[in-house]
């Protein structure tokens, strides 16, 4: 499972069938060096721009952490991968893109 935080600053939501979304749905990927400076500038969100992608948690009692400092309020949805269509949908590790983040 994956566990994704919405919050009243989320860059992702849910759609009216329950999916989630990322808020650019308009990026084309342009090869491995494009995907990787996207990550890179999702995962360091320096520029505060909308991004093809969903952050989400590896681990339940990090995304909690983070849920209990985000304000005014923050809800954790669980994600199970097996359900996900790898045709649509990928899974990438920040680590293995931005040195020094966690999963």
């Amino acid at each position: 499972y994956l566990y994704f935080l919405e919050r009243s600053r989320s860059q992702a939501f849910r759609n009216n069938q329950g999916d989630f979304e990322a808020e650019d749905l308009s990026t084309p990927l342009r090869g491995p060096n494009h995907l990787h400076q996207l990550i890179s500038e999702h995962v360091n969100r320096a520029y505060g721009v909308p991004t093809p992608f969903i952050s989400t948690f590896a681990d339940y009692n990090h995304a909690l952490i983070w849920a209990r400092q985000r304000r005014p309020w923050a809800v954790i949805y669980s994600i199970d991968t097996e359900k996900l269509d790898n045709r649509y949908c990928w899974v990438f590790h920040a680590s293995e893109f931005t040195p020094g983040c966690s999963d």
